[in-house]
């Protein structure tokens, strides 16, 4: 398997990888795809930060990272957002969804981002640093259950002080 960012000629393929990824999801909207366009044509759209995961000539995940903007934390946290991760049914529980989290943490590291949020299943994402954003003090402005806003600090200490209030339930609206 390998990892690399997104290129417009991968977008069909992305479009097909998320919808049969959560065709099968115990929670989907259906609208997994209609986020990744939303996200894309955004300002805080990173596309080194896109990340697609192959098998060959084969895509078989993706995982997107844009910046999120956190204004309402009482002091500065440079933050991106993870969503959302899809890996195909047949290459589930594999490794891949944890390669390219490890890959877009590392490399959010790399580029001076503090913190990663997502909203997911605290079973799943707890495997790769992530917490309820409620233990860092940070709670979420819509009516999400706080279970699934989950904070992943990049480096220690990175959410110290951080408290406030986040909205991941308005992304994509």
């Amino acid at each position: 398997m390998w990892i690399r960012p997104e290129t417009t000629k991968d977008y069909t393929l992305i479009d097909r990888l998320v919808r049969d990824s959560f065709a099968t999801a115990a929670v989907s909207d259906g609208t997994e795809q209609d986020l990744v366009l939303h996200l894309r044509a955004g300002r805080d759209y990173l596309p080194e930060l896109a990340l697609t995961a192959w098998e060959g000539e084969q895509l078989i995940g993706y995982l997107m990272f844009t910046r999120f903007a956190v204004p309402e934390l009482a002091r500065p946290v440079k933050a991106l957002l993870a969503a959302p991760l899809a890996v195909l049914p047949g290459w589930q529980r594999q490794g891949v969804g944890t390669a390219l989290m490890r890959r877009g943490q590392e490399d959010g590291r790399r580029m001076g981002f503090d913190a990663v949020f997502l909203l997911g299943d605290p079973a799943y994402y707890s495997r790769h640093g992530f917490l309820p954003a409620g233990s860092f003090g940070i709670r979420e402005e819509t009516d999400l259950p706080a279970q699934y806003v989950q904070a992943c600090p990049l480096y220690p200490g990175a959410l110290d002080g951080a408290e406030g209030s986040i909205a991941i339930g308005r992304v994509g609206t």
